[in-house]
């Protein structure tokens, strides 16, 4: 499949605020949710690296289906932001195989810049039961708006 996307975008180093959980013992302790982008899209990758430089999050990255599924196997992802193309598939097996998971991820769909086809597309996603859709020009508003709908995200 080729090298393996789990690692931190550069630049996203860990910024903004903090989410605070409690330990074992009590403690409030800070906690980073990881944010997995799975798109095959340079465009995507590109501008969703940015836009979430500002944010306290790890992003993970994929660009397959497999990928995908092995980072969900291995790391506690937090929400997945999905292009509508992977190497081997596309957003609607990553939704499918978020929805099977014991604690579902929300899926969120991330429209390419030169999507000529974003309401069919997104109709189709939110039928999937896709969480949300973003389109571009992707704009931190929008992404604020998303996270904070999904109360189980930390920030």
């Amino acid at each position: 499949m080729g090298s393996a996307a789990t690692t931190q975008n550069p630049g996203s180093e860990f910024k903004g605020n903090i989410g605070l959980t409690s330990s074992t013992h009590g403690d409030q302790v800070a906690v980073r949710s990881n944010i997995l982008i799975a798109t095959n899209d340079s465009e995507i990758r590109s501008n969703m690296g940015e836009l979430f430089e500002t944010y306290d999050v790890r992003t993970v990255w994929a660009k397959s289906v497999e990928e995908v599924k092995a980072i969900i196997g291995k790391t506690d992802i937090a929400a997945c932001f999905c292009g509508f193309w992977l190497v081997d598939g596309t957003y609607r097996e990553v939704v499918r195989f978020l929805k099977r998971q014991q604690i579902e991820i929300p899926a969120i769909i991330v429209c390419a810049p030169a999507c000529p086809h974003e309401y069919r597309d997104y109709l189709a996603a939110l039928n999937l039961r896709a969480f949300d859709f973003i389109c571009h020009p992707y704009r931190r508003t929008d992404l604020e708006r998303i996270l904070q709908s999904e109360s189980s995200l930390i920030f």
